[in-house]
C-alpha cells in the first residue's frame, strides 16, 4: 500500500549553493535525505511529492550554511507487519594495556586479546 505522508524536517544548504534556485536545492536535499530510505512509522520513502511549507532561514555562528525548517509530503510504501531484528551489542575485541604516563619506554603493548 502506498501512502502520502506529511513530515517536518530541518535541512542545511551549504553556502556554495546560494546562487542556485532555492526551491530546486530544497527538493534536491530532501530527496537525498528521504528517497530510498526507511523511516520509522512511515515505511520505505520512494520520492518527494511536494513541499507545503518552508520556514525562515537561519545561519548559525561558526557555520555559514542556511538551515531551514520544511514541511514536505513524501510518497512511501507502507509495509505492515515487517520488523527489523535488533542485534545484541557487541563488546570490543581489544583493550588497551598500559599507560603512556609510565616511565621508561612508555606504552609497550597497545592491544591485547580479550
Amino acid at each position: 500500500m502506498f501512502v502520502l505522508t506529511e513530515m517536518r524536517d530541518n535541512i542545511r544548504i551549504d553556502p556554495r549553493w546560494f546562487e542556485e534556485d532555492t526551491g530546486e536545492r530544497i527538493n534536491y536535499e530532501l530527496n537525498k535525505k528521504f528517497a530510498n530510505k526507511v523511516v520509522h512509522g512511515v515505511g520505505l520513502c520512494i520520492a518527494l511529492h511536494d513541499v507545503t511549507q518552508v520556514g525562515d532561514s537561519y545561519i548559525f555562528p561558526g557555520d555559514g550554511a542556511a538551515h531551514l525548517k520544511v514541511q514536505p509530503h513524501v510518497s512511501a510504501a507502507a509495509i505492515p507487519g515487517v520488523t527489523v531484528p535488533i542485534s545484541e551489542p557487541k563488546e570490543a575485541p581489544y583493550t588497551i594495556i598500559g599507560s603512556i604516563s609510565e616511565s621508561g619506554l612508555g606504552l609497550l603493548s597497545w592491544w591485547g586479546g580479550s
